[in-house]
């Protein structure tokens, strides 16, 4: 009876959140190996900071973060044009 109370912090739920979790973060750094990727834990850190528990979460952030990543982009590469920034000359 004691080892049943250990596992009270343990909620429903939980042990399937982890394993997707694991599946997230693993499944991108296997690819990335598989790829020979350099710096291929990037993949699994981008994946579990785009990963929430809710689908809704998720969505919501990751369109936030993309229309970012985009703005991020077009301004960087706005300012290397008119800098004269090319392949690391400047």
């Amino acid at each position: 009876m004691a080892d049943v109370k250990r596992w009270t912090w343990l909620k429903r739920g939980d042990l399937e959140h982890a394993a997707r979790t694991a599946v997230a973060a693993g499944a991108p750094l296997l690819i990335a190996r598989l790829l020979r990727m350099p710096e291929g834990y990037w993949a699994t850190i981008i994946s579990l900071i785009v990963t929430q528990s809710a689908l809704g979460a998720t969505w919501t952030i990751s369109k936030q973060r993309l229309a970012g990543c985009a703005i991020g982009v077009t301004t960087g590469g706005l300012l290397a044009d008119i800098s004269g920034a090319e392949h690391g000359r400047v």
